[in-house]
């Protein structure tokens, strides 16, 4: 799955009065970092969520049709995991980012909650 990435121009501290940083950080699953982005038209500093593949949250080996079933039926305080999900894609569409993963996955979810 991709990177939720936002381009900043301040320091960690102002960034987390700014940003909700609930779901994310709620475990240890999360690192917020600082990254490079290059773009042509030169590069930035991004701030991105990196998954932490350690993390007991972690599941990097379950199989495609659990994922699928997971963001189907997966809800907390925060909301669903298919809300999640779409947020991210939607949040990525707009400065142009295109994630075919996320998006394949959201219509595989999208398919399992409403079949035809």
């Amino acid at each position: 799955m991709g990177r939720f990435w936002v381009k900043l121009s301040m320091n960690w501290a102002g960034t987390s009065k700014i940003w909700n940083l609930r779901r994310e950080l709620i475990g240890q699953a999360y690192r917020p970092r600082f990254i490079p982005v290059r773009f042509e038209e030169g590069g930035i500093s991004v701030f991105a969520f990196r998954a932490d593949h350690g993390a007991p949250d972690i599941l990097p080996g379950i199989s495609r049709s659990d994922q699928i079933c997971y963001i189907a039926t997966g809800a907390g305080f925060l909301g669903s995991s298919h809300d999640y999900l779409a947020k991210i894609i939607q949040q990525l569409n707009h400065p142009g980012i295109d994630d075919p993963a996320c998006t394949a996955l959201l219509r595989d979810v999208d398919a399992h909650l409403y079949p035809r």
